[in-house]
């Protein structure tokens, strides 16, 4: 089922030399676009481009999560997410069929990313 609202994620983020820290950066992520602002909108103004003008939303980075999109006109080009949630962030661009390329390193065999209260011993090692 496709979700017909915007789901708004605080993040730090940063365009061109303009950077508004978490939780006044904002990620929009809806079924049409996805926007990147700040809470005051004089900072950073909205940045949107159209979801089929979006040819890759780019992952990377380890312990700090960082999201960067590639689109067809470059409007989103200087534009880096750092977002609060990032599972969460993923989790929804995918969900809305982004195309989501993730650049993150494997995590060693046995290795568990998630507070050690979360993972049974008994299963095997989850992964974020």
């Amino acid at each position: 089922m496709r979700q017909a609202s915007a789901n708004t994620f605080a993040a730090t983020v940063r365009v061109r030399r303009r950077m508004a820290g978490a939780p006044f950066g904002r990620l929009d992520i809806s079924d049409e676009r996805v926007t990147v602002r700040s809470w005051l909108p004089a900072w950073i103004g909205p940045h949107s481009v159209p979801r089929a003008t979006i040819t890759e939303v780019t992952v990377y980075g380890w312990p700090a999560i960082y999201i960067k999109f590639t689109d067809d006109h470059g409007t989103l080009l200087d534009v880096v997410v750092n977002p609060v949630r990032s599972g969460r962030v993923i989790r929804e661009f995918h969900a809305r069929g982004y195309p989501v390329v993730d650049l993150r390193p494997a995590p060693a065999p046995g290795l568990c990313l998630r507070r050690p209260a979360r993972c049974a011993p008994t299963q095997p090692p989850c992964h974020c």
